[in-house]
């Protein structure tokens, strides 16, 4: 069982006043929904994506405030109701995933995540490095130390 994570910490006033937007986050949730048995959202502006995000749908904000996409990661794998979890930043997608290949990769290593572009943290996590980030995330080290940890 897979939970996909949407990592939405973009805001700007004018954000859904363009339907462009409303279509890129339709785009997001359906590439994650055909994966996964469970959707989250992680956002710290929930007002702006309720009136577009279905019902089934949860929207949560971070523990850790202010600490940008980790605080993000940490707070959708917490509240995660699966160990596999496909993470996805509203503004990255790579375009020419295999998904259903790197999810078999996944499955069939011990490793803790696989990213899908080295430069963004999109991938697939395991739930048990929430200790992991909640630790770097209160001793305010370095997290990306933090991740580089893992197998």
């Amino acid at each position: 069982m897979v939970t996909g994570i949407l990592i939405f910490n973009t805001y700007s006033e004018d954000f859904f006043s363009a339907d462009r937007y409303v279509a890129k986050l339709n785009q997001k949730l359906k590439f994650i929904k055909a994966y996964s048995e469970e959707v989250i959202i992680v956002s710290n502006v929930p007002e702006l994506l309720l009136p577009h995000t279905p019902l089934n749908i949860r929207i949560i904000t971070e523990y850790y405030k202010g600490k940008g996409v980790i605080g993000s990661l940490h707070a959708g794998l917490s509240l995660s109701s699966y160990p596999t979890n496909i993470v996805i930043h509203f503004d990255t997608l790579p375009d020419d995933i295999n998904l259903p290949h790197v999810l078999n990769r996944f499955y069939s290593t011990k490793s803790d995540l696989i990213l899908f572009d080295p430069s963004s943290l999109n991938g697939i996590y395991r739930k048990s490095i929430v200790p992991l980030l909640a630790h770097a995330l209160e001793q305010e080290s370095s997290t990306h130390n933090a991740l580089e940890k893992l197998n």
